[in-house]
């Protein structure tokens, strides 16, 4: 399963800010219909993470586990090593992230 962390607010950018802070990269913004128009894109090494907006808007499905469908916003990683090695900077900020899926 492809990493999978939500993150506890709805706005977009203050969720940009946190990953940013967590991961010491910028997120680069990006457009696509799919993700609902905006979403950041973090380069980590030869993978990446995405935090987008939590449904696909033609398949009306959560991009996490059915189970998380609630989350607004999530973040979609790479299985590489270069990702999930980045995934224990989200999971120690368990104020604004919880890991859903690894």
């Amino acid at each position: 399963m492809l990493p999978c962390i939500g993150v506890r607010t709805e706005d977009i950018e203050e969720a940009r800010r946190w990953v940013e802070e967590a991961l010491a990269t910028k997120g680069a913004e990006r457009e696509h219909v799919d993700m609902w128009g905006q979403y950041f894109r973090f380069q980590l090494g030869d993978g990446e993470f995405n935090l987008v907006n939590n449904l696909d808007v033609y398949d009306h499905q959560p991009f996490s586990p059915p189970e998380f469908a609630n989350w607004r916003l999530v973040v979609l990683g790479d299985d590489l090593p270069s990702v999930r090695s980045k995934i224990e900077a989200l999971r120690a900020r368990p104020d604004r992230f919880e890991v859903l899926a690894e």
